[in-house]
C-alpha cells in the first residue's frame, strides 16, 4: 500500500492483535516472531459524532482504494489483500457501555475505547512512517472486553503474550524494579499491567478488568484451559500453575 495514501487516511488509532507486534516485537532485538499469532486485519478505532459521520469518513477511505465487499461484517474495507475494521466510539452511539451496529443490530462492548484517545502514541512501523498505537495496558483492557463480550480463545492469547512479553528486555524495561514480596521476573510484567491499568484506568475500566479476572477463581478456570489447549500443553501442571499466577499477579497490581 502506497505509506502517503495510508497517512492520508490515518485518521484512526490502532487496537487489536497488531498492538504487541508493534510495541513488543518490532522493538525487540531477542523476538524472533511478530505479534501473539498471524491476524488477517488491522483494528482502528475512529472518534465520530454519529453514524452519519462514520459513514463519511469510510467514503474517505473509499476514496483511497479501499472497498467494502458483499456479505462482509459492516465495519470491515479491503485494500487488495489488506483487511482493516474501522470500529466508531462517539457519545452519541453509546448504549450504556455498548454500542449496536445499525445493519446487523448486533451490540460491542466499547469501554475503554475512551482512553484509547488519550494514550495513544505514535510508533514507527517503517521508516518515515508512524501510526497512533495504544499502550499495552490499554491492549489488554480491550482485549479482556472483547473476550467477556465474544468468548473467543484468541483474545485470552492475546492477553496472555503481553503478560508473558511486555517489557521483557531493554534498559527502561521496569521488571527488576518490582521484583520483591513474591513477585519473579515471570510474573513481574503481568504486575506492571495490573498496575499501568490501576494507575490509567478509568472508573468504566476497572469494573471491566475485574469481571474478567473473576472468571479465573483457580488454575482450572476457562481461560487458562483454553491456553493451554491452544498450546496443545494441557496436561502440564507446571505451565497451568505459571499462567495462574501470572493472572494473580496481574490482579495484585490492580490492587496495589
Amino acid at each position: 500500500m502506497n505509506r502517503n495514501r495510508l497517512q492520508r487516511v490515518s485518521l484512526s488509532l490502532l487496537i487489536g492483535a497488531l498492538v504487541p507486534a508493534i510495541c513488543i516485537d518490532l522493538n525487540s532485538s531477542y523476538s524472533a516472531s511478530l505479534g501473539t499469532r498471524e491476524t488477517k486485519d488491522a483494528d482502528f478505532v475512529l472518534r465520530v459524532k454519529n453514524w452519519n459521520d462514520f459513514e463519511r469518513i469510510k467514503e474517505v477511505f473509499a476514496k483511497h482504494g479501499f472497498e467494502k465487499r458483499e456479505h462482509e461484517v459492516e465495519q470491515r474495507l479491503f485494500f487488495g489483500n489488506a483487511v482493516i475494521d474501522l470500529l466508531p466510539y462517539g457519545a452519541e452511539l453509546l448504549d450504556g457501555n455498548c454500542i449496536e451496529w445499525p445493519v446487523s443490530g448486533k451490540r460491542i462492548d466499547v469501554r475503554g475505547f475512551d482512553q484509547v484517545f488519550l494514550f495513544a502514541e505514535k510508533r514507527e512501523l517503517v521508516p518515515g512512517f508512524k501510526i497512533p498505537t495504544i499502550p499495552l495496558w490499554l491492549s489488554v483492557v480491550l482485549k479482556m472486553g472483547a473476550y467477556l463480550d465474544r468468548g473467543y480463545r484468541r483474545d485470552v492469547i492475546d492477553i496472555l503474550y503481553i503478560l508473558e512479553h511486555v517489557e521483557e528486555s531493554g534498559e527502561q524495561s521496569r521488571r527488576f524494579d518490582v521484583i520483591a514480596d513474591g513477585i519473579t521476573y515471570e510474573t513481574s510484567g503481568a504486575f506492571l499491567i495490573g498496575r499501568d491499568i490501576r494507575q490509567h484506568g478509568s472508573e468504566r475500566v476497572i469494573p471491566l478488568v475485574k469481571s474478567f479476572l473473576s472468571l479465573i477463581d483457580d488454575a482450572y478456570a476457562k481461560p487458562i484451559q483454553e491456553i493451554l489447549r491452544e498450546e496443545r500443553r494441557i496436561s502440564s501442571n507446571e505451565r497451568r500453575q505459571h499462567l495462574h499466577n501470572l493472572f494473580l499477579f496481574l490482579k495484585k497490581g490492580l490492587e496495589v
